[in-house]
């Protein structure tokens, strides 16, 4: 959850995903995202999170051959 005019940020896990992660990982994530906006370099930053996120998760929920998207693969804007 980015809130830019607010200067906050957030990202959640889900129970079981909380379960699995180290105890302060997604404070972890939000301090180099926020690292990279002080280094005027947010997109890099947001991606590297995303790559650490999908390599951390992997670990624990490897993806397997007939694995379906059960959710829609869209941003959702609030304005």
């Amino acid at each position: 959850y980015f809130a830019v005019e607010d200067h906050k940020l957030a990202v959640l896990g889900d129970k079981g995903i909380n379960a699995v992660v180290p105890e302060n990982y997604w404070s972890g994530i939000c301090d180099g995202i926020l690292q990279s906006f002080k280094d005027k370099r947010a997109c890099e930053g947001i991606v590297k999170a995303i790559h650490q996120v999908g390599a951390e998760l992997e670990k624990f929920f490897p993806s397997k051959a007939d694995d379906q998207n059960e959710l829609p693969n869209t941003i959702s804007y609030d304005d």
